[in-house]
């Protein structure tokens, strides 16, 4: 690339970088905050750095792409930097509206100092970023409960098979010892494990070489696994709590902090097999 055109490139670079710490470094903070609030975002810190992985590793196909900026990405960058601004004054979706405004307008400088081709072979990291995007406190609220619920009156069921004897009412799961029982709580619902799962499915399926439809089921198999991967966690916890009883109530949560990491090991290892049984085992973007 001559000289000149490099410096152009840079300097436009650095325009369109602009926008970005007037209007989105109190979003990203607020996003931050929101983050640590709830373990259900634990994953959000290392969004933009799995989104910066995948652009690198994906390098060498970027860079033989011809370099075609298009005037309308200048367009795309105004246009939702003068909506974030608009949000911001009138106070709207500070931590909810932020990771569509910041996808759409990396999108618009993409498409300003690279063009579409670049664009398009970026689609998947950009679009990834969505997956900072938190629940909105309301729907969090109207979906928790009923998951505890669910997944307590589940782990009663498939306990009760094994003779325990366990009564569920709502989270709760009463033991036949009157002074033994424990509550399923919301981080244990299966909510948290299935956001995980499936931005880690997401990931495995974009980097896989095979047919769409095959690594669309590979990511839509992320749920129901991740909620197997939740019972057998609870009730490998419940099976705990029966056999060694009330004194070992003060361990628990040591113990089910072991849990979770041990069973979130069982969807990713049946995740990988269904790849192989999917006949989708060969690597792209690499190199």
């Amino acid at each position: 690339m001559p000289r000149l055109a490099r410096i152009q490139r840079w300097g436009w670079s650095i325009t369109l970088l602009i926008p970005f710490l007037l209007f989105f470094w109190r979003r990203l903070d607020a996003l931050a905050v929101t983050w640590v609030s709830d373990g259900i975002y634990s994953l959000c810190p290392f969004v933009p750095l799995i989104c910066l992985g995948l652009i690198y590793l994906d390098r060498d196909h970027l860079k033989s792409l011809p370099i075609n900026p298009s005037v309308l990405g200048l367009g795309l960058v105004a246009v939702f930097v003068a909506e974030t601004a608009w949000f911001d004054f009138k106070g709207i979706g500070m931590v909810f509206l932020t990771p569509p405004l910041l996808v759409a307008t990396l999108a618009g400088g993409v498409l300003a100092l690279r063009g579409w081709q670049t664009l398009r072979a970026m689609a998947f990291p950009l679009a990834f970023l969505l997956f900072l995007l938190p629940l909105p406190p309301a729907i969090m609220l109207a979906i928790d409960f009923p998951l505890q619920a669910l997944c307590a009156r589940t782990t009663a069921g498939l306990a009760n098979l094994a003779g325990m004897g366990l009564h569920c009412a709502g989270a709760q799961l009463q033991f036949p010892n009157p002074d033994l029982s424990v509550i399923v709580a919301p981080a244990c619902n299966g909510l948290r494990s299935t956001v995980a799962l499936l931005a880690i499915s997401a990931v495995y399926a974009y980097l896989l070489q095979g047919p769409w439809y095959r690594r669309g089921v590979l990511v839509a198999a992320a749920i129901p696994l991740a909620y197997l991967g939740n019972f057998v966690r609870l009730l490998s916890f419940v099976g705990i709590v029966s056999a060694a009883g009330p004194r070992c109530m003060p361990y628990m949560s040591t113990v089910d902090a072991g849990l979770g990491f041990l069973t979130f090991a069982l969807p990713l290892a049946l995740l990988f097999l269904l790849a192989r049984i999917l006949k989708c085992t060969e690597f792209q973007h690499i190199g």
